[in-house]
């Protein structure tokens, strides 16, 4: 996608039919820890080389560092 606007808007709707594919409340798709978790991982992919995890982790201590008014850095 060319449009910044329309690429975030596509990114944001396929991670959360991800996380609602794993589980998630289709109103609601954060509440549930393991579907967010189980969702990160395959708007990713599946590589058997941990990046997944990898990637869900980092966007999970992202989320907790914005949660306490945390500022994020291009190390995280």
């Amino acid at each position: 996608m060319k449009n910044p606007l329309d690429n975030v808007i596509g990114g944001a709707f396929e991670l959360r039919s991800h996380i609602v594919d794993a589980g998630g409340d289709v109103n609601n798709p954060m509440a549930n820890h393991t579907a967010l978790v189980n969702g990160l991982k395959a708007y990713v992919g599946v590589g058997g080389n941990g990046f997944e995890t990898k990637y869900a982790d980092n966007v999970l201590t992202n989320e907790k560092v914005l949660k306490n008014g945390g500022k994020l850095n291009d190390n995280q």
